[in-house]
């Protein structure tokens, strides 16, 4: 009898427990929701000295898992209609680093996770790590429905940033 009563207990704390991660996570990634919505654009991708790619892309964010996380579904292609970019990324908050964080898959097998840092209003960054003395970071701004993003590059410890991606996307409903 002690233990089933144990056992109850214990349920209704981790019960409470999962209710105010949820609420955490609500709070927090409700900050992202401006960018709730679908997206149209273009997006430059530089890939070396001279090079680039120029694409058509479309952007669904959505919330999911009952708003506690955010959702971005990224498709970019090029005029011909050739598909050059699927991606995946998933905005949550780490209850155990105490940070908001982005999962991101992309459809040549590569994921990251990286880390979001808020900028201002409606203004964030997400950056990793990408090998050693490699870091990458893109930069997002929302203006007047207008979704500007940078993607960097920094190859040295000096701090020296290389642009190598520009998207621009207008807000469609």
């Amino acid at each position: 009898m002690k233990v089933m009563l144990l056992g109850l207990i214990l349920m209704g704390f981790s019960g409470l427990q999962v209710q105010d991660f949820k609420e955490i996570s609500q709070l927090k990634v409700s900050r992202f929701g401006f960018m709730a919505g679908n997206w149209e654009g273009e997006g430059a991708m530089t890939q070396g000295p001279g090079t680039g790619t120029v694409t058509q892309v479309t952007e669904e964010v959505y919330f999911d898992v009952d708003s506690t996380v955010l959702v971005f579904r990224g498709i970019g292609k090029l005029a011909s209609g050739e598909k050059v970019h699927d991606a995946l990324g998933v905005l949550y908050y780490d209850h155990f680093k105490k940070s908001v964080k982005i999962n991101t898959w992309v459809s040549k097998g590569m994921h990251t996770q990286a880390s979001v840092e808020w900028l201002g209003d409606q203004h964030f960054r997400w950056f990793f790590d990408a090998g050693p003395d490699r870091e990458i970071r893109y930069t997002i701004r929302v203006k007047d429905d207008i979704w500007h993003e940078q993607g960097e590059i920094s190859t040295d410890s000096d701090d020296s940033w290389t642009l190598f991606f520009e998207m621009k996307l207008s807000r469609v409903d």
